[in-house]
């Protein structure tokens, strides 16, 4: 029995050279092969020039067949610092073309590694399928290589589990091939009639299927292959009939109208030239192409696979009909596709899915039934990557993958790539495998919206003002710059990645949290409704609420950010206000805090403010923290509520220069936390240094301290990392332990 890393090893040769998934026996024999002998590099040379990959790639440029195995590998095209390092080391004689794929297989590494090992899983999985004695039969010859490699064709990262999903309804396909006859076309003209199996054509001559040659495959599942150093042009007047699947390779361009073909319902085309393609539309088609040229489909069905170079995409643009399941588009940069299988080839309802990866320039789509749309690896340096979707009024769902969209540099804001959809009635977002950044999805008609990061997604706008609800759940953190919902929308969050919306909601708007295990971060304005937040460690930014406003923050460490006159407002002017926020520990005045009760929120136990403390009045529970920055100022005094003789205060120090006086009020016990020195004016005529572990600060002014009883006297612990200096009289605490 071969070994699990051989079998995986010539799973990889299969991917690279013959873009499909081993065959059982090939498998095994390549394996025990490389276990019984090495030669890793031996057995990929077979492989890049058995007839299979020839008929594939044999006729192309070095630099061509380099980027197939790209292609075949990652789904997209060799950059150009790879292509010119392998073209380099072939040219030197360091490697061969079989060496090179191996070299490029195991150098994958980032989104090219999870690509190949996604592709890698189907097809193992599909290797599995037909490996007992059906499958054994059935995999083999032409005809079931090309339905393979249809299929590994539209496996990607997004489509993983659907495409293992759908690998027995694929076996399926494959059908016990007949007693197979092969005709040689020659640069004559040649006229073939094949019988009831499965018949060959095959021209590998420059010119060897030209316009008067006159093919027929009788009865049987038949296969035409041309491969040609020159450009292939074909017409629909050529006599090509009863042949199932066809495939066009040439180092040029190809010009094929196939829509005259009977019976043909499977085409391969692959070229580096422009390419355009014409077929009928039951008839399939997966395209190649490389370089700057454009890729043309005219009609055609079913699943079109387009992998592109660097020129345009059009699918669909003129006014013939076609009747298209799916689009998948790899490369390119502006990409158009339009659903024709209306009457009289007007707009239509038959396509469903649109994938774009790779594209580098916008994508237009349209078509009245897409109900699905892949995105994946849209970098555009600018706003370039902008797709639109155009479909008539009518109840729909689009559901929107994202996999490494991003505008410019990773999580930087370069813009943003617009989706729209003006017509769908609701939108599901899933954020999968790479990170995606600054995505715009406009839906002005949808009326619900559901979110599934499970990888962190940015989007700088989202929603419609029709939709009601938002529906958030993942592992990654979902953050929306500017959020639209009807008035009285609901956001429901069972994420556990974290939610972070930027923009107020509305005043009837609902965050419907409790179940999110993330950090979320929410702002509120005056509120009229009842919300909440999970158990993570949660941040809220809010004002006075409503009749009927409050916000539970549930567990974790969660914090409570407001103006110092809304802190005002919520526990002095009116004071019950403070009981509507609920299981927050920290409490922040986003500006300058002065007098404020912090006792009315019930449960808070730290207090900062980013405009730092100034003179006033803090009132606090035991046991409460304060932070005092280098932005503090002022006489400030600190009261603990209670008449206990045990109070405690914690005191964080950061760089504090009160002038005025800092005056504890109830405090037994002071505990002051410092990374800096702390110089303690006291007003003695000479300043008193005592070592103790604090970093440098300046505190220069009075500390009065009084017992809850009103007599001074109590502890001041001090601890930090460097020298505390005492530049005055302290007023009689009953000990100081420094430390």
């Amino acid at each position: 029995m071969a070994t699990a890393a051989a079998l995986a090893f010539v799973q990889k040769l299969y991917v690279a050279y013959y873009q499909r998934p081993a065959d059982y026996a090939g498998q095994q024999y390549w394996a025990e092969k490389f276990d019984q002998e090495g030669g890793a590099s031996a057995i990929a040379t077979a492989f890049s020039v058995s007839p299979e990959s020839v008929a594939l790639f044999g006729s192309q440029s070095l630099g061509a067949q380099i980027n197939a195995v790209y292609q075949a590998a990652f789904g997209r095209a060799a950059e150009t610092a790879g292509l010119q390092f392998y073209l380099n080391e072939i040219g030197a004689g360091r490697m061969t073309v079989g060496t090179m794929a191996v070299a490029v297989l195991n150098g994958a590494q980032g989104a090219d590694l999870t690509t190949l090992n996604s592709k890698l899983a189907v097809a193992d999985a599909y290797t599995t399928a037909v490996s007992d004695a059906s499958g054994i039969l059935k995999y083999v010859g032409d005809a079931s290589a090309i339905t393979a490699r249809t299929f590994m064709a539209t496996v990607t990262t997004a489509n993983q589990a659907t495409s293992t999903a759908a690998i027995p309804t694929e076996v399926a396909k494959l059908v016990l091939p007949s007693v197979v006859t092969s005709f040689a076309l020659t640069e004559g003209i040649d006229a073939f009639v094949g019988g009831a199996g499965g018949d060959n054509f095959v021209s590998t001559k420059v010119g060897g299927f030209g316009p008067l040659d006159s093919l027929d495959g009788g009865a049987g599942t038949d296969s035409l292959s041309v491969s040609d150093t020159a450009a292939i042009s074909t017409s629909s007047s050529q006599v090509v009939k009863n042949i199932e699947t066809a495939s066009l390779v040439s180092s040029l361009g190809v010009t094929a109208d196939v829509s005259g073909w009977t019976g043909l319902t499977k085409l391969t085309v692959q070229g580096a030239g422009n390419m355009s393609v014409t077929g009928a539309t039951s008839t399939s088609a997966l395209l190649f192409n490389s370089g700057a040229n454009t890729t043309t489909v005219v009609g055609t069905g079913g699943d079109l696979v387009i992998t592109a170079g660097t020129g345009a995409v059009t699918v669909g643009g003129t006014g013939v009909a076609n009747n298209l399941s799916s689009v998948s588009v790899t490369n390119g940069t502006s990409v158009a596709i339009t659903d024709r299988s209306g009457t009289a080839a007007a707009t239509g309802s038959s396509l469903k899915t649109v994938s774009v990866t790779g594209a580098t320039g916008g994508s237009s789509i349209t078509g009245d039934g897409v109900s699905t749309l892949n995105l994946s690896t849209l970098t555009a340096a600018t706003t370039v990557n902008n797709v639109t979707l155009t479909a008539a009024a009518a109840t729909r769902n689009l559901t929107l993958n994202l996999n490494g969209v991003d505008e410019g540099a990773a999580g930087t804001d370069a813009g943003t790539t617009v989706v729209t959809d003006a017509e769908a009635t609701s939108l599901t977002i899933n954020a999968v495998t790479s990170k995606s950044f600054d995505v715009t999805a406009v839906t002005a008609k949808a009326v619900s919206v559901a979110v599934k990061a499970d990888v962190d997604l940015q989007m700088d706008a989202l929603g419609s003002a029709l939709a009601t609800k938002l529906d958030v759940s993942g592992a990654g953190q979902f953050t929306a710059d500017t959020l639209t919902l009807t008035s009285g929308g609901v956001i429901t969050s069972t994420s556990t990645g974290g939610v972070v919306l930027k923009s107020a909601l509305g005043t009837a708007q609902q965050f419907a949290g409790s179940a999110s295990a993330g950090a979320d971060s929410i702002s509120l304005a005056a509120s009229t409704v009842v919300h909440t937040t999970g158990a993570g460690n949660d941040t809220v930014t809010a004002t006075q609420f409503g009749i009927g406003g409050s916000i539970d923050a549930g567990a974790g460490t969660d914090s409570l950010i407001m103006t110092s006159a809304d802190i005002v407002a919520n526990t002095v002017t009116t004071p019950t206000k403070a009981a509507s926020f609920t299981n927050f520990e920290t409490l922040v005045a986003s500006n300058a805090l002065a007098t404020v009760d912090v006792t009315k929120f019930v449960g808070v136990t730290s207090v900062a403010a980013m405009g730092g403390i100034n003179a006033g009045t803090l009132t606090l529970n035991t046991g409460n923290t304060v932070a005092l920055g280098a932005n503090s100022a002022g006489a400030i005094g600190f009261t603990v509520g209670g008449i206990s003789a045990s109070d405690t205060m914690n005191l964080n120090m950061n760089g504090w220069d009160c002038a005025g006086a800092a005056t504890f009020t109830g405090v037994e016990t002071l505990n002051i936390n410092t990374g800096t020195n702390v110089a303690l004016a006291f007003n003695p005529a000479t300043p008193t240094v005592v070592p103790v572990s604090v970093a440098p600060a300046q505190f220069t002014s009075t500390l009065v301290m009084s017992s809850s009883a009103g007599a001074p006297g109590g502890t001041i612990n001090v601890s930090g990392a460097s020298d505390m200096n005492f530049l005055g009289a302290l007023l009689q605490p009953k000990s100081m332990l420094l430390h």
